[in-house]
């Protein structure tokens, strides 16, 4: 029931988790100074050698290759007592999981932004991972990856920040894929929500216009409730009606405008008895 005494050789070995590239091993409680852990790949004679300067009694091996078998032992050292190498273990790297690549980001509001990936990549599971650029304070989305929908819009975001948002792929199998290249991207300043001393105005700003694909509006909601967007022409004829759900406080989201021609348009955001307006532009 207590550890293995200085210099002693490490027992009972297991491989806790194993991924495509990676996997975690651990070993029995041992006093030790440093372990050093040696793999190599089945077949080859070449060892890796890594080594861990505290008395922890867990390891990473890391920069694997994808459906290979390893083997791997520790020894363990003590002032000037070096340990045998343990008796090996074996585990097999899973194989590997599509990456999707490069992440770029588009549609980005003061509080949202869509990220756009390849979506001809297919596996069971889409994760996002965004965190403020310098931090490592991230915040973890999981999509169903078959079929791909290659873009998600991230909310919740705050104004005039700078954030970094990747995104990884995970199989069956337990494999995942590299994080891959992240996108970078500022989110817009807040927008400045209008007054109006008429009481039935709900107070409306909307950007960017003159526009073309899509148009951000924000507004000031007093409650949670619902609220419905549409989207008129010039004459007042509907074109486009949703019942969306606002939170309470500054609340902002868009709408897509592709296929709209070019020319002047509502906006018309009704809440309740409250309603408001903004005129806007779709040009080329």
């Amino acid at each position: 029931n207590a550890p293995l005494p200085c210099g002693s050789t490490p027992q009972y070995l297991k491989t806790d988790v194993v991924n495509a590239t990676f996997a975690k091993v651990s070993w029995y409680d041992t006093q030790s100074d440093r372990f050093v852990i040696r793999y190599r790949a089945v077949g080859t004679s070449t060892y890796i050698y890594r080594r861990s300067y505290n008395t922890l009694t867990e390891g990473m091996i890391q920069g694997l290759i994808p459906s290979t078998t390893y083997e791997w032992s520790v020894r363990s050292m003590c002032d000037a007592n070096v340990s045998l190498y343990s008796e090996p273990m074996y585990f097999t790297t899973l194989s590997a999981c599509p990456s999707v690549g490069g992440v770029t980001a588009a549609d980005i509001g003061f509080n949202s932004a869509q990220l756009n990936w390849n979506s001809s990549i297919t596996a069971d599971t889409l994760m996002i991972r965004i965190a403020i650029t310098g931090t490592t304070d991230y915040k973890v989305i999981k999509l169903a990856g078959n079929p791909n929908p290659g873009n998600y819009t991230v909310t919740g975001l705050i104004p005039e920040t700078t954030y970094d948002a990747w995104v990884a792929t995970k199989c069956g199998s337990g494999s995942t894929s590299a994080w891959g290249t992240p996108a970078t991207f500022t989110t817009l300043s807040e927008p400045v929500v209008r007054t109006s001393a008429d009481p039935g105005i709900l107070n409306v700003n909307a950007y960017p216009n003159p526009t073309k694909l899509f148009i951000n509006y924000a507004f000031t909601s007093k409650e949670e409730s619902e609220y419905t967007v549409k989207v008129c022409d010039i004459s007042g004829r509907e074109l486009l009606s949703e019942v969306r759900v606002a939170n309470e406080g500054l609340h902002g989201e868009k709408v897509s405008l592709g296929g709209f021609a070019s020319g002047l348009y509502m906006l018309v955001i009704q809440q309740g008895p409250m309603v408001g307006r903004f005129k806007f532009n779709i040009s080329e």
